[in-house]
């Protein structure tokens, strides 16, 4: 999977193959999106559940409400779900989720979520909610192998 980096909620510069070696969900959402509030309500808990066995979820914000997605949008959606996982904003992830769009991995739509392998392998691809225990239980098998 193509590296990016984007700004974190305290405008960190922060690179996806930092994470290599973990279990990733790559979750690219949108605050005005409903099915994306639903994702992120379920995130904080399906993350510590697995976390100390390698597993890491970043959420990818595409758009925020009107203004893009600056610091102070992602902490107010951090914030606002008691996220403590990494939040990334401005940065190359809009060019990664549109090249995605453009090979035909996806038509655009949020939530967009990526599992990726230890090796940054792209795994599987979960367009909308209510996948959280498919999500979950392909990360558990990730983290046995």
């Amino acid at each position: 999977f193509p590296n990016f980096t984007a700004s974190d909620r305290y405008e960190n510069e922060v690179s996806l193959h930092q994470f290599w070696g973990q279990a990733i969900l790559l979750d690219y959402s949108a605050g005005w999106c409903g099915p994306c509030k639903t994702v992120a309500e379920d995130a904080q808990e399906m993350w510590s559940e697995q976390r100390e066995d390698g597993f890491v979820i970043i959420h990818a914000m595409v758009d925020g409400y009107s203004t893009g997605a600056d610091s102070d949008f992602l902490n107010d959606w951090a914030d606002s779900y008691d996220l403590t996982f990494p939040v990334l904003g401005e940065g190359e992830i809009e060019d990664v989720f549109y090249d995605l769009i453009d090979v035909g991995l996806g038509e655009g739509y949020v939530p967009y979520m990526l599992v990726l392998g230890k090796d940054m392998t792209l795994r599987s691809i979960y367009v909308g909610g209510e996948y959280e225990r498919e999500i979950a239980s392909e990360i558990e098998d990730i983290l046995s192998e």
